[in-house]
């Protein structure tokens, strides 16, 4: 069976050149080509005869007596397959003529067409019927994931460093929490669009640069002995390679590949640990979101692992592993903080689940609040609960998003309130929360 090949151009200059399979691949990265397609044009490049493979120019788009015409299309997790042919009449020898790589790809639609047609063959008018089988691939995303994160780990750096303990407080009265919620890396906007523009460069800068302003407006960081920072609460737009939400599976903007999310995302993160940790040790906590759970967890993990061999910076660990609890609890002297994304729980039953699950650090504490993300505004409301023949106040707030509206929010109205800021809240031992500091994203920008 002659079987014709659709390579573009670019790709079979690449691939005709010398050198190895790892620099044309190199290479058509480059291009922006996926590791699907790079993938399968090595594969056909090396197997096939390279008489069987046309570059568009020459590929001719009608049936011919030799044999079929097979059209391929690749876009991100996806591919389309058209035969136009006259002897390949069903579905299971489309997909046999077409080679497709079931390691990769699976189907999830199909259909077949027929005509009558005449060709000229031998110079004589012949009567056929053409069949036009139409077949689109889905990528098997869970093995692509396993695939992804397995590279992007072997490309992460090392980090062998020994970092030199801080010295002790002589007086520990205060822990500085990062209110930095929702930071969405990866997210794509337009300003045209959504009034704002937002991609991986301005989420770095905004996430850095508001944990350095906020620390350098401290009067006296010499007597804050903690710092507090939540990692989650939606710090990545992505969870994997479907850019989709897990849950709802909305279609979400996405600036760059799930590697370069994820590698951005980290190194930002570090820089920030890297300058807290100039004023006091650091401790990481995962709060898990509805965009990220997976990836902020893996992050975490990562986290834990480039610092370990520093003592001033803790990942909050179970068994040796991040503690994937969706809630955490901080006591601070008389002060007790409670962390969650918000969107699961109803707010009027936040405070007594933070009772139940964190009983003697809520016998304890005369001051209480729980901090919420995903709304990306400020919001705050007081619940009133009676325990024994006590009135416990429990302060509730939802922190503002440094990170502006994707095309999806701004369609349906969902837009920040107020500003795009991130809260600092500073809390002493002896009288709890006592001063926050926002920074804007305007002062940043």
């Amino acid at each position: 069976m002659d079987i014709v090949v659709q390579i573009p151009d670019e790709v079979s200059e690449v691939l005709s050149d010398e050198g190895t399979n790892k620099e044309k691949t190199a290479r058509l990265q480059m291009l922006d080509y996926s590791g699907y397609q790079i993938k399968y044009y090595l594969r056909i490049w090396n197997e096939q005869d390279k008489d069987r493979i046309t570059s568009n120019d020459n590929l001719n788009s009608k049936v011919s007596a030799n044999g079929p015409t097979i059209n391929k299309e690749f876009k991100n997790n996806s591919a389309s397959i058209e035969i136009i042919s006259t002897t390949i009449k069903t579905i299971d020898q489309g997909i046999e003529a077409a080679q497709v790589d079931f390691d990769i790809w699976e189907v999830e639609r199909a259909t077949v067409g027929s005509w009558n047609t005449t060709l000229k063959i031998d110079d004589e008018p012949v009567q056929v019927v053409n069949y036009k089988v139409s077949i689109k691939l889905k990528a098997r995303i869970k093995n692509s994931i396993k695939e992804t994160f397995k590279e992007l780990f072997k490309k992460l750096p090392h980090n062998d460093a020994i970092y030199p303990k801080l010295p002790l407080k002589k007086k520990p009265q205060y822990m500085l929490e990062c209110g930095l919620v929702d930071q969405h890396f990866g997210m794509l906007a337009w300003s045209k669009e959504t009034l704002s523009d937002y991609d991986l460069k301005i989420a770095e800068q905004l996430y850095v640069g508001a944990t350095e302003r906020a620390i350098n407006r401290i009067k006296n960081p010499e007597q804050i002995s903690k710092i507090l920072l939540p990692i989650g609460h939606d710090f990545f737009h992505i969870n994997d390679q479907t850019n989709t939400t897990p849950r709802a599976g909305h279609r979400l903007d996405v600036d760059g590949r799930l590697a370069k999310v994820y590698s951005t995302g980290k190194m930002a993160a570090i820089k920030a640990i890297d300058y807290c940790r100039k004023i006091a040790p650091v401790e990481i906590v995962y709060v898990s979101g509805n965009h990220d759970p997976q990836m902020s967890y893996y992050l975490c993990e990562t986290i834990a692992a480039w610092y370990r061999n520093c003592p001033d910076v803790t990942v909050d660990l179970v068994d040796g592993i991040v503690n994937p609890t969706a809630r955490k609890y901080r006591a601070w002297g008389k002060g007790l903080l409670g962390m969650s994304h918000g969107l699961d729980e109803k707010m009027a039953d936040l405070p007594g689940i933070m009772a139940n699950e964190a009983k003697h650090l809520w016998a304890a504490a005369v001051y209480k609040e729980i901090h919420i993300g995903h709304f990306h505004k400020v919001r705050s409301s007081a619940s009133f609960k009676h325990y024994t023949d006590t009135v416990n106040q429990t302060i509730i707030r939802t922190l503002p998003s440094l990170c502006g509206s994707d095309d999806y929010s701004y369609a349906h109205g969902w837009l920040s309130e107020g500003v795009q800021a991130a809260e600092f809240h500073l809390w002493d031992k002896d009288y709890g929360p006592v001063q926050y500091i926002s920074v804007k994203a305007e002062e940043i920008l």
